[in-house]
């Protein structure tokens, strides 16, 4: 490579730095923030994934759930992801990150029209908290519409 074209290719540092730079929270500020419009999911990384299965017992995996750490801001927020519609329910699964040390917790719903393309699921994403020092999980299920409950909860391992 030549020395012009190394100059022109910004390090992996150089672009860590660049998005710890455009945060917009720090410590327990990130606490209840949405980790997108604060640039913390600039540097995030899934830490812990666990599939989510169909309600009636057949061992088909219907989505997952991810516990996810941003280095920028060492805050976790949790991700259900679901494949498929529910058939009669407008809900498909929720998620929640719960913080071990003092057990403070954030939550959402993921429903037939929170289509990702990116991620090919039906989706949602908690708010994040602050994790330094301390560490997380994410708990979810998924919705079971014959029922009315939330069925084969599913948790990650603590990050």
């Amino acid at each position: 490579m030549s020395a012009l074209a190394a100059f022109l290719v910004p390090s992996a540092a150089s672009a860590a730095t660049d998005a710890a730079a455009t945060v917009s929270c720090s410590g327990s500020g990130c606490n209840n923030t949405d980790p997108a419009s604060t640039g913390c999911s600039a540097t995030a990384t899934t830490v812990k994934e666990v599939e989510a299965y169909e309600a009636d017992g057949s061992g088909i995996a219907v989505g997952y759930i991810d516990l996810r750490y941003s280095t920028a801001c060492r805050t976790t927020w949790a991700r259900f992801v679901a494949f498929y519609q529910s058939e009669d329910s407008e809900i498909e699964g929720a998620v929640s990150l719960v913080r071990n040390s003092d057990g403070r917790s954030e939550f959402c719903k993921a429903y037939n029209t929170s289509f990702s393309s990116t991620l090919d699921g039906y989706t949602c994403y908690t708010d994040q908290l602050y994790d330094g020092g301390v560490t997380s999980y994410a708990s979810g299920y998924v919705y079971d519409p014959s029922s009315g409950l939330g069925t084969n909860v599913v948790r990650t391992g603590s990050y």
